[in-house]
């Protein structure tokens, strides 16, 4: 029994255990995350088109906290 490899999960949920997964395994699921973020998004602007626009202010604050998502080619770079 102590022979069998550990399954890695095919899929992220919010609070799963990180432990054990490499640096890289790590970097996959951020940028799965990020992607799911950035669909998530993309869904509520469809469902709010006439929401009042964003100050500059906000829109500064969710690109430094969300880089990945305000530049998509970050996104991909890291593929």
């Amino acid at each position: 029994m102590g022979d069998q490899p550990v399954l890695k999960p095919t899929s992220h949920h919010v609070g799963m255990s990180l432990e054990g997964m490499s640096a890289a395994e790590l970097d996959e699921r951020l940028v799965m995350l990020f992607d799911e973020m950035r669909r998530v998004k993309q869904a509520l602007e469809v469902q709010r088109p006439s929401k009042p626009a964003k100050s500059d202010k906000q829109v500064r604050v969710f690109n430094s906290a969300f880089p990945m998502l305000s530049k998509p080619d970050l996104a991909k770079q890291n593929k």
